[in-house]
């Protein structure tokens, strides 16, 4: 587990324009109307982005209705820590996404510059969100939960930590609370059964 401080914040971009030089990230204007329900869904609001074709694309609002639980995945592709356990993430996030669609995977990256934030992220094959690079340091609702890398911390969908690399200031490790993810989606559709939807 390595500390680290947070850099010095980026101007933000405007929607639409994508990175000067760069290329890597693509912004669209919203295309739907959606107004955020929770906690994390007003935090979120504009600052994910998910790879597809190479490209760092903005993710919609409304794409987070209905998530209850989110893990918070602070990591970088220079570490190594981070890209063993990012496997295991990469292996377990479809089957968690299938079985619990309330449930989503932000990571928080630790990386040096938007570029190398998106290269881990395609070079990784990381399917899940990630908040977008320039806009992490200002994202205090955000960050405030990592305290390291590798760190995975479990919170549901108004910001209460259910499950948390550190321990009252002990660390556990993010494969302890990968362990916790999976139980506490386990116990929450024991009593919210899934609604199957006839086609």
């Amino acid at each position: 587990m390595i500390t680290l401080p947070l850099g010095p914040a980026k101007t933000a971009e405007k929607p639409g324009v994508a990175a000067a030089g760069a290329g890597f990230f693509h912004f669209e204007p919203p295309a739907i109307h959606y107004t955020p329900a929770t906690v994390m869904e007003r935090a979120f609001e504009d600052r994910l982005v998910r790879m597809q074709d190479g490209v760092a694309r903005r993710v919609e609002p409304a794409q987070l209705a209905g998530v209850k639980f989110y893990a918070l995945y602070f990591a970088a592709g220079w570490n190594a820590s981070c890209r063993a356990f990012t496997e295991k993430l990469a292996e377990a996030y479809p089957k968690l996404r299938e079985l619990y669609p309330e449930f989503e995977l932000v990571m928080v990256s630790r990386d040096q510059s938007r570029a190398a934030m998106v290269t881990s992220m395609h070079i990784e094959q990381m399917p899940w969100l990630a908040v977008r690079w320039d806009l992490n340091v200002g994202a205090t609702e955000i960050t405030r939960y990592g305290r390291g890398i590798p760190c995975l911390v479990l919170i549901d969908a108004e910001g209460k930590v259910l499950a948390d690399t550190y321990r009252e200031g002990a660390l556990v490790g993010s494969d302890a609370v990968l362990k916790d993810i999976w139980k506490t989606l386990f116990d929450y559709r024991r009593g919210h059964p899934a609604v199957k939807v006839k086609g």
